[in-house]
């Protein structure tokens, strides 16, 4: 293992490793299941609470879980690495998620909360807020960092019901997609970029 934790190799990896974590953020936002499953080996593992398995069970139980929740944003800090050995690290980063539950995607809250709680996004929906943290095996495969397995360890979830009359974005402004047609997406495509760093 390295002696020199900051050494230019080192750093290296962090930025590596962050990316990653990053574009999952992304991935899991714009519903974009081929971006998701990149930042895994093929065997990983993710313990989400409602799921625990494989890492083709977790991109199905995304896309599932995130077909009726109209905004997601995951934001991350504090990503904190210590590497086990040359091609091992723990990472624990810290997330603050926001996600909107219409009464469409009563079921999708329902796999967190609870029935008792679904009940009342079923009747009007509700804004979530919580803060929790990644906690995550990276290991280096053929000179790429992803993730072995992740755990999601849940601290604290706030709820707040929608108002009557949610406020709307004027009908010229960019607003924000859960698809391939967000403006984000649309601008890397004009620019030849790939999908996701694979």
């Amino acid at each position: 293992m390295d002696q020199d934790p900051y050494s230019i190799e080192r750093l290296r990896d962090r930025a590596m490793i962050q990316d990653v974590i990053y574009q999952l953020c992304r991935a899991v936002d714009r519903r974009d299941t081929d971006a998701i499953r990149a930042a895994y080996h093929p065997d990983a593992t993710d313990s989400h609470g409602a799921y625990v398995g494989g890492v083709e069970g977790y991109v199905r139980f995304s896309e599932e879980r995130n077909r009726t929740i109209p905004f997601s944003m995951h934001h991350v800090s504090n990503v904190l690495i210590e590497f086990g050995g040359t091609d091992l690290a723990l990472v624990e980063t810290y997330l603050w998620s926001v996600q909107r539950y219409s009464p469409e995607s009563a079921a999708s809250f329902a796999q967190f909360a609870g029935p008792e709680a679904a009940r009342e996004v079923a009747s009007k929906g509700i804004d979530s807020f919580g803060c929790h943290r990644y906690v995550d095996r990276f290991e280096r495969r053929d000179g790429r960092w992803r993730i072995a397995y992740r755990t999601v360890v849940f601290d604290w979830r706030t709820l707040l019901p929608l108002p009557d009359q949610p406020p709307e974005f004027q009908a010229d402004w960019t607003v924000g997609q859960r698809t391939p047609a967000d403006w984000l997406l649309r601008q890397r495509a004009s620019m030849g970029l790939p999908p996701h760093r694979g």
